[in-house]
């Protein structure tokens, strides 16, 4: 195939595509004749720029600015943008049934009686960039037929009766019943003035809110917004009068409530609805009006009941406001004690009054309990109180992570004494179902209630939290196991085939410490009892009831020796030597490992003389 086939092809692929396209866009002109052929009037409703309809009782006028509608005639006010979208599109859709010319025959056409337009039931008129379109709609006939009848002197055209459902019943029903402004803008404050006391409420830059009056405090989120939810969606019932210069009898005077919502944007002004008293013979409803109208409406009562909602019922009931994922260090104080764990990575530290590595499952219960605490009740002058007495109450310190947490500043950003705990609690002891607890943290100081706790979550107790792995030997590290107790020692050694064998080299079954090496690669105690106590001989270690000493292949002398001692209900006594920590071993545990490293050989009989009687001859 040579260049200049490849150009005819090209050039009559090029022609087929432009035919193709012209056919499309003369069918699709086609269609579109042939749609505005089948209706009654031709416009587009999104370039309407004002509405009339006049009827024999009334008058209403619409005006669209900025894509919002406004009445102004018989009275300004905000219009229904739903309902002015239904009437225009019901007029937008009407079909066309048939038409009469103007002048038919060369006359005018039939007396407008004929077609129920010498009264016609309504005018309306339609402008906008292109649009000027004025009909009136006639009586709809006694055969159901509906006219309608261009203006000025045009055609009558013949449409379908549902035209008729677009008019208006009165002005009214065209005003919008939203309160407040249908913008964009995010609420930033509410203010609600009330019989029962001022209540102010914020939102943060974080979408949190606050309660700035009466009381400082977190608010609850979720009460917040269905409060907000409530007002914002709140619909009016009925327009009961416009002009209205004097409120006080309908109760829209210095006793009604007021509920003022602030915007983040500038040009958005505030907005404030005024509550008044029920609506006569409708205990269901209560009288209402926005600040700077002159229109009185009616709103249902329970607009009215959102607004006197409790104070305490918007308050945030969580007595931590962090999880437990988002704390980095916290602490525990009681008179002179002070318990300090720290997170490190994924791990836990104890960091005073010891180092020591702490128990993951006690922390995460700990912060669980704490972080999940609801509160019952807040008190009455809770921003007010005093801080609680050093030495009668228990300090919890909470301190949060930072983005830049590591293993490398985990001090810094955890809870050293440098940095301000994002929360604090005063928790006073009491036998009472009840315990009283002042809360700080960076919104504000409060006193509040919440369940008693156990004794074990305020426990500056290290051992509370204390890991408890108490020895981690792998098996191959263990050179040799000496066992002594009452006064008999026996000892087993790893041989030349690294199985083990007797001190006098006999040889032992496979089996014989498998047990005990398996404890000693992982032991961990049932219970913490004591460190550093300044003697053992009550817990029966002084001396030991046995004693099991680890030796470690490859270094040189280094033991590990486990002391037994006094048996208890909750397990064995036990510390290990030279580490000061008494603590508790399960009874199976303790047996297993006090048990003999090999089986005793049998006493030999007996030789000589006896004292045995002999028996009596029969």
């Amino acid at each position: 195939m040579n260049a200049r086939t490849n150009a005819l092809l090209l050039a009559a692929a090029a022609a087929l595509a432009v035919y193709i396209l012209g056919v499309e866009r003369r069918r699709e002109s086609t269609e579109d004749r042939l749609d505005r052929q089948r209706r009654a009037f031709a416009f587009a409703p999104e370039r309407v720029a004002s509405l009339r309809i006049e009827t024999s009782s009334t008058a209403m006028a619409l005006e669209r600015v900025d894509d919002r509608w406004w009445l102004v005639e018989p009275v300004r006010a905000a219009a229904d943008v739903t309902e002015i979208a239904r009437i225009l599109h019901g007029i937008q859709t009407a079909p066309r049934d048939a038409a009469i010319p103007a002048a038919g025959d060369g006359g005018a056409p039939s007396s407008l009686r004929d077609y129920g337009l010498d009264r016609p039931r309504a005018r309306l008129a339609l402008s906008g960039p292109d649009i000027r379109l004025r009909f009136e709609i006639g009586e709809p006939s006694a055969l159901g037929q509906l006219y309608v009848r261009l203006l000025p002197g045009g055609d009558i055209l013949a449409t379908g009766t549902n035209l008729l459902g677009i008019l208006p019943p009165s002005p009214s029903a065209l005003r919008s019943r939203t309160l407040f402004p249908p913008v964009s803008a995010e609420v930033r404050q509410l203010r609600i003035r009330r019989p029962g006391g001022f209540v102010h409420l914020a939102r943060g830059d974080g979408g949190g809110w606050r309660i700035l009056q009466p009381e400082p405090g977190r608010a609850d989120r979720t009460a917040v917004s269905s409060l907000l939810e409530g007002l914002m969606t709140a619909r009016i019932a009925e327009f009961v009068q416009d002009g209205v210069a004097e409120g006080a009898p309908f109760g829209l005077d210095e006793t009604a409530v007021e509920a003022t919502i602030d915007y983040d944007r500038d040009d958005v002004p505030p907005a404030t609805l005024q509550i008044g008293r029920a609506q006569d013979r409708k205990p269901d409803a209560v009288y209402a009006r926005l600040a700077g109208s002159d229109t009185v409406f009616t709103l249902p009562a329970a607009v009215a009941l959102r607004l006197a909602v409790p104070v305490d019922d918007l308050r945030d009931r969580r007595l931590v406001p962090m999880l437990p994922e988002d704390v980095a260090s916290f602490a525990i104080e009681r008179a002179d004690r002070r318990l300090r764990i720290v997170r490190e990575g994924d791990a836990w530290r104890i960091a005073e009054p010891v180092a020591a590595p702490a128990e993951e499952a006690r922390v995460r219960s700990f912060l669980q309990e704490w972080t999940g605490t609801r509160i019952e009740e807040f008190a009455a002058g809770s921003a007010t109180g005093s801080t609680a007495t050093a030495g009668t109450e228990t300090r919890i310190l909470l301190y949060r992570r930072t983005a830049d947490a590591s293993a490398t500043n985990t001090e810094v950003v955890a809870g050293a004494t440098n940095v301000t705990p994002a929360v604090t609690l005063w928790v006073r002891e009491t036998p009472l179902d009840l315990t009283p607890v002042r809360t700080i943290d960076a919104e504000s100081p409060a006193t509040v209630l919440v369940r008693t706790k156990a004794p074990g979550f305020l426990s500056p107790d290290a051992l509370r939290f204390r890991d408890r792995s108490i020895l981690s030997i792998p098996r191959d590290e263990v050179g040799g196991l000496i066992l002594a107790r009452a006064g008999v020692e026996q000892r087993i050694v790893r041989g030349a085939t690294n199985e083990f064998v007797t001190a006098e080299g006999d040889p032992l079954p496979a089996t014989a410490a498998a047990a005990k090496l398996r404890l000693l690669a992982a032991l961990r105690a049932s219970a913490l009892v004591a460190e550093n106590p300044s003697e053992l001989l009550s817990f029966g270690l002084d001396p030991p009831a046995a004693t099991l000493t680890v030796t470690l292949r490859g270094e040189a002398g280094l033991t590990r020796s486990l002391l037994f001692g006094r048996a208890t209900p909750e397990g064995v006594l036990t510390t290990i030597r030279g580490q000061e920590l008494v603590f508790l071993l399960d009874a199976a545990t303790a047996d297993t490992l006090q048990a003999d490293l090999y089986t005793r050989p049998a006493p030999p009989p007996a030789t000589g003389p006896t004292n045995r009687v002999p028996e009596a001859p029969r």
